[in-house]
């Protein structure tokens, strides 16, 4: 998206420069200013986004949970403060927020005995 202001910026500047060379107002001069200003922003801006590009989005789970290392009191806990299986799940899962959802599942069942 920066690359696509960025060469509509860079198509009306001609046009911003004449004005200014023809008509030396205030109001040209103002919006002078305001186009490079605007240039160069998103000229930092698509310099930064092509940087960035290959780079994975950063996660907000930046560690996973071993299921091994869930006490079984959590489990039942998680078992206990809901009346179905799936709630249970969520339960188990906010508690222990880099336990993926299949682990958490797995715990729960081998838990309730399915």
């Amino acid at each position: 998206m920066q690359t696509v202001a960025l060469a509509t910026l860079l198509v009306l500047g001609p046009s911003t420069v004449n004005a200014v060379i023809s008509e030396h107002t205030t109001w040209n001069w103002v919006r002078l200013s305001a186009w490079i200003l605007a240039t160069v922003g998103f000229a930092i801006a698509t310099v930064q986004s092509w940087k960035n590009r290959n780079k994975p989005r950063s996660s907000r789970l930046t560690s996973t949970v071993d299921p091994s290392e869930i006490p079984i009191e959590d489990v039942r806990k998680a078992i206990a403060s809901t009346d179905s299986r799936i709630p249970a799940v969520k339960a188990l899962r906010e508690q222990h927020t880099g336990l993926g959802l299949k682990d958490a599942a797995e715990l729960i069942d081998a838990e309730l005995g399915k």
